[in-house]
């Protein structure tokens, strides 16, 4: 029996509906790119989560400069990206829903569902589909970064892409990161849109298949 299938299974003797997970989730699958705000289980074959992307996580600190609220940030591309790819990916296999919404920060919804009874694996089932799509989007946030680590143009400039893609949406970068003049910080974003193209591109191709 998995982790989260013993985390499911004892939640089903807590009392009362929506029961919350959400420090267990967050112990679990809580990465640089992604946090989970709400996990809460609705039915005992449905599960709800939220997820806040590196805005959430950045949020309590300073700011040069605060985007309009909709508009996207250039320091979630290493979780939104892989989101998206998970989104489009695990529709028909055990993912009921997902949605992304835009304010101050970017949210990740995911909705789990299994059409099976708890006694018939229905636990197995969710527990199984929500690791693998948050195995998966750790995995393609890697491959993102990593794709930009060894890129031809900017692979040898040595950046830390998060720290870079914080500044770029308005985040007071660390000391030590060494910031980049106006025409690099344009290639670099150039770099990453590629990237994150040819990340999308692939799982599509995948899907088609």
């Amino acid at each position: 029996m998995s982790r989260l299938e013993q985390i499911l299974e004892a939640s089903i003797d807590q009392e009362g509906p929506g029961k919350d997970l959400t420090i267990a989730f967050q112990m679990e699958y809580n990465t640089p790119d992604r946090s989970i705000l709400r996990a809460r289980m609705v039915t005992d074959q449905s599960i709800i989560v939220t997820i806040g992307l590196r805005s959430a996580i950045l949020e309590p600190f300073e700011r040069f400069h605060i985007l309009s609220d909709g508009e996207f940030l250039a320091c979630d591309i290493p979780g939104l990206i892989p989101a998206v790819a998970v989104i489009l990916r695990n529709q028909s296999r055990g993912m009921a829903a997902g949605t992304i919404e835009r304010n101050s920060t970017t949210r990740v919804i995911l909705a789990f569902e299994s059409k099976k009874s708890v006694n018939a694996n229905g636990l197995r089932d969710l527990a199984s589909t929500i690791t693998c799509t948050m195995r998966q989007w750790s995995e393609w946030s890697n491959v993102l970064l990593g794709t930009l680590d060894r890129d031809p143009v900017v692979g040898d400039w040595e950046i830390d892409w998060r720290e870079f893609l914080a500044g770029e949406a308005g985040f007071v970068t660390m000391p030590w990161f060494r910031s980049l003049g106006f025409q690099d910080r344009k290639i670099a974003l150039s770099r990453t849109k590629l990237a994150a193209e040819a990340l999308l591109i692939s799982v599509l191709n995948r899907n088609s298949s």
